[in-house]
């Protein structure tokens, strides 16, 4: 569904306050009905496993309030990513920006005029801001912030904190929500401001989500999408370190990351009609050293016998065993060597890597080849 929203389809009190440049459009319509049957269908094929793990979607953590959670998780002292990236990010911004400039006008044959930056799963874009104020001490060109996430909450949020953020800026700043998957969204982009070199985002270790094969599945389709001697990517990894402080940052000493995966069953019961009982599980985290990532869990203290309505509006039972472990979440590490070849594969020539003190994060600056 392609649906362009006007000026009047927004809500001027919640958006734009001193921003006349933006908008937004929405390449995403959620059918609740259908999302609600791939729900329910997910959840009884992946609690029915028999000769595999039982695993429950990570897709399925956010809702408003695992939403609300993970933004405390991105708080807390043992969760380094986002302090890590935020300390890359403000310790480098005006490097990263002077080398992501001089790149394109190096590569362009002829003088470009705008640069676009596209986030992809753009979060509440407070690191983005740091990297945005540094691209627009240096440009001399027009600047494009074009945010990308299939929930329209979030993009009207984001938008209202880059309204606050840039309205009363002297630079001129033009900001374009998308309400779409990652990949329509590039596709959108590049149909809509081919004129534009673009910098794209992929922050947070979001990629560290995704299992090895699809992680090259998906980097190659972000390749496709950008343009040699045009267009960048600038991209976030979770370095392999320490066991112990990996596992605290999934396993934190407050609960709030054990209070994330139990919101899953709450949302089971809530959306589904299903019959857990959340204070009968244990959640665990734990590093894989040998798949180097880190693995949630959630395990049942005794038998559970679990009650859901199929598609076909009859009953089914699942049955788990005391004990039996329930997959949520893998988080994939990476070293710097594993980067490289990341990049080689997906299509990348691995540009500049920035560090943290600690070497605990890396940014990576990627040009298509």
């Amino acid at each position: 569904v392609f649906i362009e929203f006007e000026m009047g389809d927004l809500d001027r009190n919640l958006m734009f306050r001193g921003v006349e440049n933006c908008g937004i459009t929405r390449l995403y319509d959620e059918d609740a009905d259908q999302s609600n049957l791939q729900f329910r269908t997910d959840v009884i094929q992946g609690l029915s496993e028999i000769k595999n793990r039982k695993h429950l979607s990570s897709q399925y953590f956010y809702d408003d309030s695992g939403s609300r959670l993970y933004q405390k998780i991105t708080q807390l002292q043992e969760y380094y990513p986002t302090r890590t990236e935020t300390e890359i990010l403000l310790k480098n911004s005006a490097s990263i920006a002077n080398q992501i400039m001089a790149l394109m006008e190096k590569s362009s044959r002829e003088e470009f005029k705008q640069v676009c930056v596209v986030e992809l799963g753009a979060g509440d874009g407070h690191k983005t801001m740091i990297l945005l104020h540094a691209l627009l001490s240096i440009s001399k060109h027009e600047c494009e912030y074009i945010p990308v996430d299939i929930s329209r909450e979030a993009i009207n949020q984001l938008m209202d904190t880059m309204s606050k953020e840039f309205g009363e800026s002297q630079h001129q700043m033009k900001f374009h929500g998308l309400i779409s998957d990652n990949l329509v969204g590039l596709e959108w982009m590049l149909k809509n401001r081919s004129e534009s070199n673009v910098l794209a985002l992929f922050l947070g270790s979001s990629i560290g989500g995704f299992l090895p094969k699809v992680q090259v599945e998906f980097l190659s389709s972000v390749r496709k999408s950008l343009r040699v001697d045009r267009d960048a990517l600038l991209i976030g990894f979770d370095l392999v370190k320490d066991p112990e402080i990996m596992r605290k940052a999934y396993f934190d000493s407050e609960g709030v990351t054990s209070a994330f995966n139990f919101n899953l069953l709450t949302r089971m019961n809530r959306e589904l009609g299903t019959n857990f009982n959340i204070e009968q599980f244990y959640h665990a985290a734990n590093y894989n050293p040998v798949e180097m990532c880190m693995e949630s869990w959630l395990i049942p203290k005794e038998k559970q016998s679990i009650e859901i309505v199929t598609e076909g509006q009859k009953k089914q039972m699942l049955s788990i065993d005391a004990f039996e472990p329930i997959y949520t979440e893998s988080s994939y590490k990476f070293s710097l060597e594993k980067i490289e070849l990341l990049a080689k594969c997906s299509g990348f020539q691995n540009e500049n890597v920035f560090l943290d003190d600690k070497e605990y994060f890396a940014l990576c600056l990627w040009i298509p080849i």
